[in-house]
């Protein structure tokens, strides 16, 4: 290592070109860096879904969703299935084994068995889609185009067609739109007068509406095609259509028993800003687009969309991905420019002179080869990559100050600079290579973390541990290169005159509590036991806690049987209360969307960041709570949480074969869950719909003419729903051309009756005459399966200021032993929250477990010695004391966030430990006249500036993140508060604990080797 030192430190000139690259190289990446808002997170899940207008849920689970999950349950790679099967949707949710399997395989062969599955209804008017979801699927932008019914939807779909020619769009998906499509909509009085059926103009239009190749006409020079064109291709020319006629000439045609319009399809959901009808457009970039300058394309295209845009419309602007990563870009910026700053600051004040200056070199150049190295790898600037630079900033200079203090104490005797240079690093390569793997060491466990955690933390400790070898590489073979042109002797003497009256001060203090070694010892482990107890006992694990909430949400169920107008007018009503509660001048948009047929919606508003800081969510929450429910069957508040998606708090699966013990124990869980203390919006994912109008056929007359049950179903359902019957394509886009009764003849089962069915042989014949009708009340309207077995999911939210997830969670998993004792053929399952918080916590132990063991062989090999390498060790739980008191004063609970922070401490807390353990063996064998007690006093004296002038500037670049001084984000506060006061502690008790635990390791090994000698 030496003939390397001195080969950098000879050839300067090399290391100031090596210096100058990295920071050019490191301007180019910051430039090029992709800018995200979140992690590329793979969330491992799969939604099939699979549409089909008209059908029940029993049809869709019988017909679709058992088919499809006979098909997918073989596949291996999957951890898990939901399944809802409702009217007109299948939708199966595979969880897929992130940790252990390829997900582009298991994506590839859902794919192959959802496309061979061939036994689906023959009349499904959509394929199958399969969507992987992954964090490019979340929409950057969503845009809301306000304004009468059908001008909305068709500048819609037209925004939509161009938006997704732009370079950096991959798709758009839209709400509350209504497809155009050609409708004959046929008046049941005039067929009932006619004896026509809906069958026969379905029959006639399509007869007629068809281009046939007829072949060709050859001679020996030529050959001519011949084809006959009869494809509709104007709306106009359907009215013409004859539906009927006679020898004689008597002809019916479509205008005289219908009106063909140019309409949308039925609507099914709707979508409103405030209380205006608008349709919602979630616009998704493509995965390697840069996130800020895809959503600058989309606003320059609308702005200029606009200007041309019918006046009775208006485009607003609902969600805007780039305005938080802008927001938090700035945050982390200025926080990090301002931690720069007080590095900066604490360097120049600590070190002298020109040895200051050249020392805060190593940081810009270790931050900005670092952005070059990840910029190379694909790495995105998102609020992961963020938060390691932000923990990084103190850390950077660390190795640099050690190396660099070492340096003026070498000069101060005068030893000339180049010998100095080197003899500083030659002294100290080995601790500071200690101190920078042991920190590497704590970070890269985080690696381990499974699940969607662990994808989402993934590039934190790449990050980290490439700054840091960067810096290290940069202590050792730049910074002497320009230490060599820095202080003179006397300059180092004159600057230092201030520090040595507190290190003499800090020496004595010292001697004292060497001569008390074992009180001293005992004083620290009585605080550290205290902080364990106030950590136990006091502070509460959240996985992802909310603060400053900006977005509160209104979940709400409805009676199915009510119109979507009459849903649309509640829905308005509860935007109109709530925003009445809220402040209408607090709140900055809202929006409400509803599905009539399942009686679902929710109503999102956004508040203002000003009011959003100001005000405590859980009061809040409590407010809404009290807002009028009777118009709805189900109403929840909840505010939206950060981080990635985890569930619901408490979220209980119970699934089983045997529906009767199943839904036995459900009731008794309800039960018991209804008497916890702390729940709130208790939902047991049962669905109990409204009135209905059965349809028994009857057998012995539908066998007389020839009929089934299938034909009956049929001809209601073209009905009612309408067929589809061919395509009219104008300007290149195909439309539905769709046959059915007008709304008149759909509005009553009076008229339905009456409509005609056809026979085979050509006879129309009442549906009356086949059937029987009998109104009832039908059963749940969505089936659901857990892992392909039927099941009952059981949701529930927490009053955090009486219990928490892991609490609640907790209690149930007791109530559920009692219940499964009682009811064998059940299972059960803990999703949501607890099963995130569950596998984010046990994959922390076992970082944690490993950061230890790994950190240990390092001191081992190092020291070669089990005590000296426990007893630096055991530093670690002397950071946890600062952890413990910053929460609870801040009142603020330990979050996956925090423990983030805490399992990396554990790496950075000790650095100062391997220093001063190096220093005072060092001191050993060169004091040999001196007594232990005056060598630890000393040498830790002599560490005392290099020790507080490392922590400070990690401490001091953790600050303004810390308390938000550029900026709050949720996220990094937690990570930052635990590094900084966690390392403020051991520091301080580093100090104390180290020399008074070596005094005590040296008097027992004294003693136990006086014991042996004697025998």
């Amino acid at each position: 290592m030496k003939i390397l030192f001195s080969y950098f430190i000879q050839h300067y000139k090399l290391s100031f070109v090596i210096l100058i690259a990295g920071l050019l190289l490191g301007v180019s990446g910051l430039i090029n860096l992709r800018r995200e808002a979140r992690p590329p997170v793979d969330f491992a899940r799969v939604i099939v879904t699979t549409v089909h207008p008209g059908a029940s849920s029993e049809e869709i689970e019988e017909l679709i969703t058992n088919k499809l999950e006979q098909r997918l349950q073989n596949i291996n790679g999957i951890r898990k299935s939901n399944s809802i099967s409702s009217p007109g949707l299948s939708q199966i949710t595979l969880y897929l084994d992130l940790d252990n399997i390829d997900t582009e395989k298991v994506v590839a062969e859902i794919h192959w068995a959802i496309q061979s599955t061939n036994d689906l209804p023959a009349d499904l008017l959509e394929t199958t889609t399969v969507t992987h979801v992954k964090a490019a699927e979340i929409p950057i932008v969503s845009i809301a185009v306000i304004g009468p019914d059908q001008k909305r939807s068709r500048v819609a779909y037209e925004l939509k067609t161009l938006l997704q020619n732009l370079p950096d769009i991959a798709n758009i998906q839209m709400s509350g739109f209504q497809k155009r499509e050609f409708q004959i909509l046929l008046d049941p009085q005039k067929a009932i007068e006619q004896s026509i059926s809906l069958s026969e103009v379905v029959k006639a239009v399509q007869a007629y509406s068809q281009d046939i190749s007829a072949g060709t006409i050859r001679s020996q020079k030529t050959q001519n095609f011949v084809r006959v064109f009869g494809k509709i291709k104007k709306a106009k020319e359907l009215e013409d259509i004859v539906v009927r006629s006679n020898f004689y000439g008597k002809q019916i045609l479509i205008k005289d028993i219908a009106a063909v319009k140019d309409a949308e399809e039925d609507q099914t959901s709707s979508f409103f800003v405030k209380d205006k009808a608008a349709v919602l457009l979630m616009i998704n970039k493509k995965e390697k687009a840069d996130m800020l300058k895809a959503i600058q394309q989309i606003e320059v295209f609308i702005n200029d969309y606009k200007k041309t845009m019918d006046q009775e419309l208006n485009i607003v602007t609902l969600f805007d991905e780039s305005e938080k990563t802008k927001k938090r870009l700035n945050i982390v910026t200025s926080n990090a420019l301002f931690g720069l700053v007080l590095v900066l600051l604490i360097l120049l004040l600590c070190l002298p002179g020109w040895l200051g200056i050249a020392t805060a070199f190593s940081l810009p150049f270790s931050i900005l080869a670092t952005i070059a190295l990840i910029a190379s790898l694909g790495v995105t600037f998102n609020i992961i990559t963020t938060c390691a630079f932000v923990i990084c900033i103190g850390m950077l200079v660390d190795n640099s100050i050690v190396i660099s203090e070492n340096y003026a104490q070498l000069r101060s005797r005068n030893i000339l600079p180049h010998q100095a240079a080197l003899q500083s690093v030659m002294e100290l390569w080995r601790p500071v290579v200690a101190t920078t793997v042991t920190t590497v060491l704590a970070f890269l466990p985080m690696l381990l973390t499974k699940g969607i955690m662990g994808q989402f933390i993934r590039w934190m400790p790449i990050v980290v541990s490439i700054a840091l070898m960067i810096s290290l590489a940069e202590a050792f073979f730049l910074l002497p290169c320009r230490l060599r042109f820095t202080v003179s002797a006397k300059k180092e003497r004159k600057d230092s005159i201030w520090f040595l009256k507190i290190k003499e001060l800090f020496e004595r203090f010292m001697l004292r509590a060497l001569e008390r070694k074992y009180l001293s010892v005992f004083v620290v482990i009585s605080i550290v036991i205290a902080s364990a107890a106030v950590s136990h006992f006091q502070n509460r694990f959240i996985l992802f806690p909310k603060e400053n909430v900006e977005m509160y949400n209104a979940f709400f169920e409805l009676k199915k049987d009510l119109s979507l107008k009459e849903m649309e007018k509640r829905a308005i009503r509860l935007e109109k209360q709530k925003r009445q509660l809220l402040g209408k001048d607090n709140i900055r948009r809202s929006h409400i969307s509803i599905n009539s047929l399942t009686g679902v919606g929710s109503l999102t508003t956004e508040v203002h960041e000003q009011v959003a800081k100001k005000w405590d969510h859980k009061n809040i929450l409590k407010k809404l709570r009290t807002l009028e429910s009777s118009p709805f069957t189900k109403l929840r508040f909840d505010a939206f949480r950060l981080g990635p998606p985890v569930g619901r708090p408490v979220e209980l699966i119970l699934f089983s074969q045997n529906e009767l013990q199943l839904n036995r124990a459900v009731e008794e869980i309800l039960k018991e869950l209804t008497s916890m203390e702390g729940l709130l919006n208790i939902e047991d994912g049962r669905d109990y719909s409204g009135p209905e109008y059965a349809v028994y056929p009857d057998a012995n007359a539908l066998s007389r003419l020839r009929l089934d049950t299938k034909s009956v179903g049929l001809a209601l359902k073209a009905s009612l729903q309408g067929s589809i019957i061919g395509e009219i394509t104008e300007k290149g886009e195909s439309f539905y051309i769709r046959a059915k009764y007008n709304n008149e003849g759909r509005s009553s089962m009076d008229l339905l009756k009456y409509i005609n069915i056809l026979t085979p042989d050509g006879r129309r014949i009442p549906m009356n005459n086949v059937v029987k009708w009998k109104k009832t009340e039908r059963g749940s309207e969505i089936k659901k399966h857990y892992s392909f077995t039927p099941s009952v999911t059981l949701h529930a939210d927490v009053d955090l200021n009486k219990t928490t997830s892991i609490v609640a969670n907790s209690e149930i998993q007791k109530q559920m032993i009692k219940i499964q004792k009682k009811y064998p053929a059940i299972s059960y399952t803990q999703a949501g929250e607890q099963e995130s918080t569950k596998e984010s916590i046990s994959s922390l132990i076992q970082a944690m477990i490993l950061v230890i063991f790994g950190i240990f062989s390092v001191l081992l090999l190092m020291f070669n010695s089990f005590s000296v390498s426990l007893l630096i060790l055991s530093n670690v739980f002397l950071g946890f004391v600062g952890i413990s008191w910053a929460f609870l004063l801040h009142s603020k609970p330990l979050s996956f966030s925090a423990m983030v922070g805490t399992v990396g401490l554990a790496g950075v807390v000790i650095n100062a430990a391997i220093i001063l353990v190096s220093f005072i063996e060092k001191r050993r064998k060169e004091m040999t006249k001196k007594s232990l007690n005056e060598i630890l006093a000393k040498a830790a004296a002599d560490r005392m500036r290099p020790i507080f002038i490392t922590s400070a500037t990690t401490v001091l670049g953790l600050f303004p993140t810390s308390y938000g001084i550029g900026g709050h984000d949720s996220f990094l506060i937690p990570v930052t508060l635990a590094l900084t006061w966690g390392l403020i502690s051991g520091t301080l008790l580093t100090l104390i604990w180290t020399p008074c635990g070596y005094a005590i390791i040296q008097e027992i090994s004294g003693w136990i080797k006086k014991k042996i000698s004697g025998n």
